[in-house]
């Protein structure tokens, strides 16, 4: 088996098959193509191609003149497999009306093609391909095997020789006046036959098939050398075959299928059908004449005048043809002019009627196309459209009547498209908007998602406006200024919080047409963009389809998984098939998005009005540039309370609706308080309300199989009553089974013989997008040896010694190392009271080690900065941190505490947790609010304000404590404590803790006043 890389490969029309001379026509576009690629090392490897040179070498009957090593590979057009023909290149010339070149070749073996482009017209690509051996195949080993075979072939083959010479004898009698056998040349079929089977190309390879049958007969048959047969044998039965097929003229089906034969039977079987076929096409040619004369002799006068009549009719049709000229059917009245000649002709314009466009079916459709061209301007349709279109139109008409013109299907297929691009057309244009309504429709669809809802409601009174002031004025233009440029969302949340499902509510409320467009995995520039019409089956991109399928030009368009889009690598490589983020750029920034360039359509398409909402999971995979054009909407996990709401109010019963639970009697079943409380805490872990949707549906179909058992033993009355119209908590588990085990919760478990130092409770962002305690454990694991670090006083300075375990992250590490820093500097500016040398000596001589359970999974961050030093100093301090507080937050050096993000999931966390306290950094107020209400309306603005203005940062502090801690408490179930710095957390994990004021330093320091330096200058 040789394998060929990166060989040149062509569809043509004509079926090649390996042994003979082939003469083919190129454009001369294809043919310059062809000759570069083989004029460029680069591209064309010498080396493969004179190791083809040396195992097929140039024969006498090649041409003198011929390239050495021009080979590429030729597959046939139509056929549904990848085989074809290695060809090698004997001459280049150019055709008489230099449009095309022709190309004489030598077919030289088969090829199967590795990646074949079967519809590839005009188009050459390179491809590794294989060659084919029968031989290789063969079970054959002895001519007892083979020579019946043979014997088969021979008969077939002087079958054919005996057919065609009849056949020829038969129509140069048929030319005598004196014979009766005439009406064989009134058909078509006997006239064509007789010149293709007397051409010199065909008699020049029929001379080859005798003398290789010959070969054949003598080699394999008369010299049978003890039994045995040779490769070189066989190759000549095998070409014997293939010259026989290439030579006679048989359907084109029936030669791509002996092409694509790869076994000698199924060889020998397709050779037997194409040659018996061709002979039967002579037995039925004859039958037909036979039949014309018995019909011609008992004929009328009258029969026999229509049948010349209409013979002569025809023949006049294609005289017309070869002069050159129209044929007009019908009266000379008509408009219809059909142009029989060559395409290319100069002088065709003269032909063409630009009025026939009422007559025929396919006319109808050209009528449409023109009047859509002609409405253009009306439409608001782009001014570079008009000449685009009408220069396609043009071409399409000119192609009128040559409908299996593969260019032809290409443009009625774009002009398709194009008319189905609803231009000029909006939905809900004149509804009348009542904010009211909507708002009552959205909260009927979706619990919560307030921010989503302003923002539309916002946007649905811009428009409202517009109306009243269009009305004021009697002003029903449709000019940009009166409409409401529509936002453009991006929601970003965990899965199952309600961004996908949001977005057919808002096109409800907005009376627009919904359109969704997946994302994910979405690697090219063209599915959004689409492609170019130069390539094989071109599209229009998933905007411009979108469009199409709403029927509008203002639909709402959801964007789902905007952060799953395929980019660049990290290394920003350019890639072939272009950025999909790019293309984002355009399609959602409103100063580009009325001029949008889909590459199919080829003219700029206003999408300006469309209402793109987009989704996404984590924005940090975004690009920054596209996230500049969009409007971010934060949507975070549901709270305890919020999923029993959303459970009760929609998902159960959706899911009694869905199963058909609700046309029974006593079907919409309850939940008590508890059993909602027991299954969203036990059976349900996720920021989203997906999995709780299945558990309600495992038990509503629970319900159902204990409603069929009532009904099969008490009848099949569907009347039956079910006996327990509520779910309590303890029956849960006979619907669901047990609850999901809890690693936290055995972590806070108490410890026989554990150290009560050291342990505190912190708190994580899980990439799922839910919270959850994370906590930290500080033992000591032994003494610093003699002789480590420098002793003062003796006392260790540079200790104490830390290693860590957990499969912690860098950051996470450098926050063990600012809050062993902290607490070291904390020591030596002696603060807090009580603080003897016997501690601080342990404290510094010890070896600790800090471990954050569950190995498996990474942690990393800075938010556990505030935990890791009370850690530290509940170590130093010997005192215990009560088990029901947690804290996040990033410490500084100073010991400040820093605001950090996802403060609402980790507050659901830490419920979920069973932690009853929590401590918050100041900074993360407003993050506070929105764990308490997303309502803005709902924030006591006066109150609000008044403390912002107070100065005294510490009163600030206490007067949010008492406002916040209570509505928290309230909405949560947590007690709330803000800190401002790691002093505050001390405090409020340790009330009867004292402080020392450490002594200043700062009257060292010359003071810097700007006046006196302003006069000094």
């Amino acid at each position: 088996m040789t394998i060929i890389p990166n060989l040149p490969c062509v569809v043509h029309s004509t079926v090649i098959l390996p042994g003979s001379h082939v003469q083919i026509t190129l454009q001369n576009s294809i043919a310059s193509d062809l000759l570069k690629l083989f004029n460029n090392k680069n591209e064309y490897d010498p080396k493969i191609y004179q190791m083809l040179n040396e195992q097929y070498p140039l024969t006498k009957n090649d041409s003198s003149v011929t390239p050495t090593n021009y080979f590429f590979g030729i597959i046939p057009q139509g056929g549904a497999c990848n085989m074809g023909c290695l060809c090698r290149v004997l001459t280049f010339k150019k055709t008489v009306n230099d449009t095309e070149t022709t190309l004489i070749l030598r077919s030289l073996v088969r090829i199967q093609i590795e990646t074949p482009l079967l519809n590839a017209d005009n188009i050459i690509w390179k491809s590794n391909v294989t060659i084919s051996n029968v031989i290789d195949t063969l079970n054959i080993t002895s001519m007892e095997q083979l020579k019946p075979i043979i014997l088969d072939v021979l008969k077939l083959t002087e079958s054919l020789e005996t057919t065609v010479n009849e056949f020829n004898i038969t129509y140069r009698r048929a030319l005598k006046r004196t014979t009766d056998e005439h009406f064989l040349l009134l058909s078509p079929l006997t006239n064509t036959l007789f010149f293709q089977l007397n051409s010199s190309q065909l008699k020049k390879n029929w001379k080859k098939v005798i003398q290789l049958r010959k070969d054949v007969t003598n080699e394999i048959l008369i010299n049978e050398n003890s039994g045995k047969i040779s490769n070189l044998q066989l190759m000549k039965l095998l070409s014997l075959l293939d010259n026989v097929v290439a030579m006679i003229p048989t359907p084109h089906m029936d030669k791509i299928h002996f092409l694509n034969t790869t076994q000698l039977q199924e060889r020998i079987l397709a050779f037997s059908n194409v040659v018996n076929g061709f002979i039967n096409i002579f037995t039925e040619l004859y039958s037909t004449t036979e039949y014309i004369k018995k019909y011609y002799a008992n004929a009328t006068i009258i029969e026999k005048t229509n049948l010349i009549a209409n013979q002569l009719r025809s023949l006049k049709y294609y005289v017309n043809d070869v002069k050159g000229k129209p044929y007009i059917p019908g009266d000379s009245s008509s408009k219809k002019i059909v142009y029989m000649g060559s395409t290319t002709n100069s002088n065709n314009n003269e032909y063409i009627d630009d009025d026939n466009d009422e007559d025929g079916e396919v006319d109808d459709d050209l009528i449409n196309i023109k009047k859509f061209i002609k409405s253009v301007k009306e439409l608001g349709i782009h001014v570079d459209a008009m000449s685009m279109l009408t220069k396609d139109f043009h071409k399409l008409k000119k192609m009128h009547g040559y409908q299996h013109n593969a260019e032809y299907q290409l443009l009625r297929n774009y002009f398709d498209v194009i008319i189905d691009i609803p231009f000029g057309k909006y939905s809900g244009k004149d509804m009348t908007i009542n904010l009211n309504k909507s708002r009552k429709t959205l909260n009927e669809d979706h619990f919560g998602l307030v921010v989503v809802k302003q923002r539309l409601l916002e946007y649905l009174s811009v428009l409202k406006l517009n109306q009243i002031l269009n009305n004021q004025v009697n002003d029903k233009s449709n000019n940009s200024s009166s409409i409401g440029r529509p936002p453009i969302l991006l929601l970003v949340g965990p899965p199952g919080v309600g961004k996908t499902s949001i977005a057919k509510s808002v096109a409800k409320v907005l009376n627009r047409k919904y359109q969704r467009i997946s994302l994910g995995g979405i690697y090219n520039e063209s599915d959004l963009r689409g492609h170019r019409r130069t390539y094989v089956g071109a599209m229009c991109g998933s905007i411009i389809d979108a469009i199409r399928k709403s029927g509008t030009m203002n639909p709402l368009i959801l964007l789902d998984e905007l952060d799953k889009v395929s980019t660049m690598n990290s290394r920003n490589s350019s890639r072939s098939n272009g950025d999909p983020e790019g293309a984002l750029l355009e399609i959602l920034d409103f100063e580009q998005n009325f001029s949008f360039m889909d590459h199919y359509v080829g003219f700029p398409v206003d999408i300006s009005q469309v209402l793109f909402l987009c989704t996404a999971n984590d924005s940090s995979t975004i690009s920054g540039p596209l996230l500049d054009r969009l409007e971010i909407i934060k949507i975070p996990g549901y709270t305890m309370e919020e999923k029993i709401q959303i459970g009760s109010k929609f998902l159960l019963p959706k899911q009694i609706k869905m199963n058909g639970f609700n046309r029974i009697p006593h079907g919409d079943f309850k939940l008590t308080s508890k059993a909602w409380s027991d299954l969203v805490s036990g059976y349900t872990r996720e920021a989203g309300v997906r999995n709780l949707e299945r558990k309600l549906a495992s038990i509503v179909r629970g319900k159902i199989v204990e409603y069929i058992k009532n009904v099969e033993t008490q009848g099949t009355s569907t009347k039956v009553a079910i006996f327990k119209t509520r779910v309590h908590e303890n029956d849960l588990y006979k619907y669901l089974g047990f609850p999901l085990p809890s690693i936290n919760d055995e972590l806070l478990v108490d410890v026989k013989y554990e150290s009560k130092v050291g342990l505190v409770n912190g708190l994580s962002y899980n990439s799922s997008g839910t919270g959850g305690v994370l906590m930290f454990e500080i033992v000591k694991t032994g003494s610093l040896k003699s002789g480590h670090g420098n002793r003062t006083n003796n006392m260790i300075t540079d200790g104490p010694s830390i290693k860590c375990t957990g499969n912690l992250g860098e950051t996470l590490e450098e926050s063990i190392k600012i809050a062993t820093s902290l607490v070291e500097s904390m020591i030596n500016r002696n603060i807090i009271k009580g603080v003897n040398e016997t501690m601080v000596h342990k404290f510094l001589s010890s070896k600790y080690h800090i471990h954050a359970p569950m190995g498996g999974v990474p942690k990393d961050g800075p938010s556990a900065g505030m935990a890791i030093t009370l850690a530290m100093l509940s170590i130093l301090l010997q005192l215990p941190i009560d088990r029901d507080i947690c804290m996040t937050g990033e410490i500084t050096l100073r010991g400040k505490v820093l605001p950090i993000g996802g403060l609402k999931e980790k507050m659901l966390g830490a419920k979920m947790n069973g932690m009853k306290r929590i401590l918050v950094p100041i900074g993360n107020r407003n993050d506070v609010f929105s764990v308490i209400t997303d309502d803005i309306d709902n924030i006591d603005e006066r109150r609000y304000e008044s403390i912002t203005e107070n100065d005294d940062r510490q009163s600030l502090m206490q007067t949010r404590q008492i406002v916040d801690a209570q509505l928290l408490y309230d909405k949560v179930g947590l007690k709330l404590t803000y800190v401002n710095d790691i002093y505050d957390a001390m405090l409020a994990i340790w009330p009867s803790l004292l402080f020392k004021t450490p002594v200043d330093t700062t009257h060292h320091v010359e003071s810097c006043d700007s006046n006196k330096i302003t006069s000094k200058m």
